[in-house]
């Protein structure tokens, strides 16, 4: 039941509950007392008046003789009557079983006698009035009356003392629903600001404030997440800072050994001469690489990246930029296939970054394969897809859910020799999705990799 359902029974329930408590106590009271004993004692008078009435008329000739007609009814007064009187039209007594009130008036019969508890009994013979028969009973019926009196006092005790019942009795159900949320939101607010994470939300019940303190509590496992992604990325982030210092200095420390030697004259010979030349060029693109990469993460992650895209066909695109990695890789002893003619449609890219993209996922295959790299596109429904398959080592499925996260490395998993950033792969998934597209992987240990890049045409 919500906090709305919950104050509105409340209201209601002090509103009815009184009225239906009093009802109910006035049908048991009826039915129990006035509807019973008293009822019932009431009609047998009633009924005993009338048999009286009758046998007075039979000698109403013969009450003046006070005496006689005494003993004529002292019989049926027996357990009934305690006093019966005959008043004549003008309301004079002119008969009274005590003989105290004989010729006075009917006024002066005492209240406690006259008010509530007699029954009487108009007197005709030959249809002409005569008197009224006044009859006593022998019970007190002044005290059931009185209860009638104070009937509506211990009606209304009854309803104010349902009243404070009912409020102690609301006021739990409230405090429960209310009140205990409340505290353990307070309790959860303290233990948070505290820097403590490590509890749970007991409050359950299907309420707002339930649906509050779940969603409380979803918070907290989220915030709880998310400090333990930022630890592990800012020690990611030191361990980065490690990996690209190691990272710069080796090529660096390798083009500087090698251009000595060439400022020294140790190179004589022309193949010499292009083998150091062409290891400058490599160790340099590998910087190249390593430092485009850190500016594209840089940029990111300050929000300030962006790309270019202009428009053109994916042909071209692609002769572009595969035609220079069949020329640098014509010598590798990897076989490095790129299969044509490329698919022709419009894309609207970033040239640039879409060949990173490739330089990337190329160097990545690079690290791992066996013998051959293979490259082929194919156009979808409405988009470009391009293949970048290898024949490697293959990847665990437990790492495939992680590859494109940033820092990330499957080489630690399987304790390989080939090192890097672990920005590679992430860097490729956030420029596929500025151009609206997509990347995928399919990968099975010992079996390659293939890489599956999603261009949507324009």
């Amino acid at each position: 039941m919500g906090i709305r359902a919950k104050i509105i029974f409340s209201f209601l329930s002090l509103l009815i509950a009184p009225f239906m408590v009093v009802f109910l106590a006035l049908l048991i009271m009826n039915s129990n007392a006035f509807g019973g004993p008293i009822q019932d004692k009431l009609q047998d008078l009633s009924d005993h008046s009338e048999v009286v009435a009758e046998e007075f008329k039979r000698n109403f000739d013969n009450f003046e003789q006070a005496n006689e007609l005494d003993l004529i009814l002292a019989p049926l007064m027996k357990d009934k009557f305690r006093r019966v009187l005959y008043a004549d039209p003008d309301r004079i007594i002119h008969y009274d079983s005590s003989g105290l009130l004989i010729e006075k008036s009917l006024s002066e019969l005492s209240s406690t006698d006259a008010d509530f508890d007699t029954f009487d009994v108009d007197i005709y013979i030959d249809d002409i009035y005569k008197g009224t028969l006044i009859m006593i009973p022998d019970i007190d019926l002044a005290k059931a009356f009185n209860l009638l009196l104070l009937l509506p006092v211990i009606m209304i005790i009854l309803f104010i003392l349902t009243i404070i019942a009912l409020i102690f009795i609301l006021s739990k159900i409230l405090a429960d629903g209310i009140i205990k949320p409340l505290r353990e939101l307070n309790y959860a607010a303290e233990r948070i600001a505290a820097g403590d994470l490590e509890f749970e939300m007991s409050y359950d019940k299907e309420d707002e404030f339930g649906k509050l303190c779940q969603e409380f509590d979803h918070m907290r496992l989220k915030l709880k997440d998310s400090l333990t992604k930022q630890v592990q990325y800012e020690k990611s982030r030191r361990q980065l800072i490690a990996s690209i210092s190691h990272d710069l200095k080796t090529p660096l420390t390798s083009i500087k050994g090698y251009v000595e030697g060439l400022q020294d004259g140790l190179v004589t010979d022309e193949d010499t001469y292009q083998r150091y030349l062409r290891v400058i060029w490599d160790k340099s693109n590998r910087l190249n690489h390593l430092i485009d990469d850190l500016f594209i993460f840089s940029k990111m992650e300050l929000g300030e990246f962006k790309i270019e895209p202009v428009r053109l066909d994916s042909d071209m695109l692609l002769e572009e930029l595969l035609s220079t990695r069949e020329m640098e890789l014509k010598d590798h002893d990897v076989d490095f296939i790129v299969q044509r003619p490329f698919p022709r449609i419009t894309l609207f890219v970033d040239v640039h970054r879409i060949g990173q993209v490739l330089d990337n996922l190329i160097d990545n295959a690079l690290k791992f394969t066996q013998s051959r790299i293979e490259v082929h596109a194919e156009v979808l429904e409405s988009s470009l897809a391009i293949y970048i398959t290898d024949d490697g080592l293959g990847m665990d499925s437990d790492d495939l859910p992680y590859i494109f996260d940033h820092f990330y490395k499957i080489d630690k998993v399987r304790n390989t020799k080939s090192k890097g950033t672990g920005l590679g792969l992430a860097i490729c998934k956030e420029l596929v999705e500025a151009h609206d597209g997509s990347i995928h992987v399919k990968s099975r240990e010992g079996k390659g990799t293939t890489f599956k890049i999603v261009l949507p045409t324009k």
